[in-house]
């Protein structure tokens, strides 16, 4: 729900790219009760992504963008309880 909020795509269409990603080896996934993290397996990957950011002048990912509130029911809650 957290990755929905912030990039703005819908949950399937996230778990689809996540898909793919975990299928190529370039992010391993830990679960954790009702929670999946995920990690980047080889760290040299954001300097790929630097170098295409560098050759393209546009930024590869999401910008230093504050976070919508998430409407899943965990952190309604946690919003209600303040």
């Amino acid at each position: 729900c957290h990755m929905e909020a912030y990039l703005g795509f819908r949950q399937s269409y996230i778990s689809q790219q996540l898909a793919v990603l975990r299928e190529a080896g370039l992010i391993q996934d830990r679960r954790d009760g009702w929670n999946i993290f995920y990690r980047v397996v080889n760290p040299d990957i954001y300097t790929v992504l630097d170098a295409v950011q560098k050759l393209t002048g546009q930024a590869v990912g999401p910008s230093d963008q504050h976070m919508v509130s998430c409407n899943c029911p965990h952190c309604m809650a946690k919003q209600n309880s303040r």
